[in-house]
């Protein structure tokens, strides 16, 4: 056999071999399964007259369809993100006030996680997954927008809301989290914790209880949680002021330094230090 009937050969095999692997669905397809699969399908292959069989596999192949499932969840995604955008820039294009107009409201969500690794739960995806169900009570969905950043875990995310509403609207919602995220830090009974909010935020905070430090921010409700040499643990709740906000998203204060972060938020140093997640509060001396 010359070099170049052996390379013909080679690149015949190499076809089969990506054939094979086309036609399978790594999910559901074990080991065993893909090599009977492999068998038959070489001798579909040496059987057939022209072997010409390949474009019609490939387009119904596991790797196309997902592609073209890719494709059309973009699609709508572009779609429904042009319904969102659209509206609000026509009314800053004309000038008008767009906070007494109803419109799809995205919200800001940030995760700092430090310490995780001595966590005996995967913390990261439970703290999310709470996130969510926190979001959902006030009526936002997540986004597929995100950033994760391993090391100390950093998680960024928009979340949308479900319905169109004005800026009033918005508001209301968050104060209403924001209160509840105020009684889920106090350490009371758990039939005192009557809203649905107010019990999604008690278990967020029990799902980081193994984490030492933690920042959490949805919007303008801002949860701190830092574990302090001398004072222990302590978990700090506030509503973040215009400035405040604006100060984090131009990145003058980053969440990542929760020391600079509770000089923003308590610039007083008054700081509640209770000694574990939901105790009352005591004065820091």
């Amino acid at each position: 056999m010359d070099k170049q009937s052996e390379l013909d050969g080679r690149l015949s095999n190499l076809e089969r071999l990506v054939a094979i692997l086309l036609q399978t669905d790594p999910r559901f397809d074990g080991y065993e399964s893909i090599t009977k699969q492999a068998v038959e399908f070489a001798k579909d292959l040496r059987n057939h007259p022209d072997g010409n069989i390949h474009p019609a596999l490939v387009g119904e192949s596991q790797l196309v369809r997902y592609l073209r499932a890719a494709f059309a969840l973009v699609q709508h995604e572009s779609a429904r993100l042009s319904e969102a955008i659209y509206p609000y820039l026509m009314l800053t294009t004309l000038g008008l006030d767009a906070k007494d107009v109803p419109l799809t409201r995205v919200l800001p969500v940030r995760v700092y996680l430090s310490g995780t690794e001595t966590a005996e739960t995967d913390v990261e995806e439970t703290t999310v997954w709470f996130l969510h169900e926190i979001l959902e009570g006030i009526g936002f969905r997540p986004t597929d927008l995100r950033t994760v950043e391993r090391g100390s875990w950093f998680f960024r995310a928009f979340s949308r809301s479900k319905d169109l509403l004005t800026h009033e609207q918005v508001v209301e919602r968050l104060k209403k989290l924001e209160h509840a995220a105020e009684i889920a830090a106090i350490k009371r009974p758990q039939a005192e914790v009557d809203s649905k909010e107010a019990s999604a935020v008690r278990d967020l905070l029990t799902g980081i209880r193994e984490v030492p430090n933690a920042v959490i921010q949805v919007a303008s409700l801002l949860i701190v949680k830092q574990t302090h040499p001398r004072h222990g643990e302590r978990v700090v709740v506030r509503s973040l002021t215009t400035e405040q906000m604006m100060a984090i998203e131009k990145g003058d204060v980053s969440i990542r330094d929760i020391d600079a972060l509770l000089k923003l938020i308590c610039p007083d140093d008054q700081l509640e230090l209770p000694t574990q997640v939901g105790e009352e509060p005591q004065a820091a001396s």
